[in-house]
């Protein structure tokens, strides 16, 4: 269930739930691999759905917002050159995620080279937030103890 969870919560952005996965592993005994693997299906599912959406409404979300889209030109035509460094650039930023990849789903045309790095960077991106959690949470529950005890 808590895997099911995972996966419902990195649809969009999945910081927090991957936190809170974290948490409940230090209190019980769950599978990592299958959280990483929830993780980034999850991940990879939402990317990929805005993506796509950003290929078939792009246009005329760009139409409606002449300057939002000159400006998210200008980004993608500069950066575009690099686009898995791009793309594991934009799996990184927190709380603008979907929006990233629905322009980018606009300006980049190759689908399945997307879709792959779209895949390569939730694995990424998955890993090292499961990786940095699970070397903070034990301290940040030590010290909420001893604040909570003392």
């Amino acid at each position: 269930m808590i895997y099911f969870l995972l996966f419902l919560g990195t649809l969009i952005e999945g910081e927090l739930a991957l936190t809170l996965v974290c948490y409940v592993f230090l209190k019980g005994d769950y599978n990592l691999w299958l959280a990483l693997w929830a993780g980034s299906m999850g991940a990879f599912l939402g990317d990929s759905l805005s993506y796509v959406a950003g290929q078939h409404f792009g246009e005329p979300t760009k139409n409606r917002f002449p300057k939002i889209g000159r400006s998210i030109s200008w980004f993608f035509h500069t950066l575009g050159r690099f686009p898995f460094l791009l793309i594991l650039v934009l799996r990184f930023q927190i709380m603008m995620r979907t929006m990233a990849y629905f322009s980018l789903g606009r300006y980049e045309p190759n689908r399945n080279r997307t879709l792959f790095y779209l895949f390569i960077s939730s694995w990424i991106w998955c890993a090292g937030i499961l990786y940095i959690l699970d070397i903070f949470i034990p301290v940040i529950t030590m010290l909420y103890e001893t604040i909570t005890v003392g």
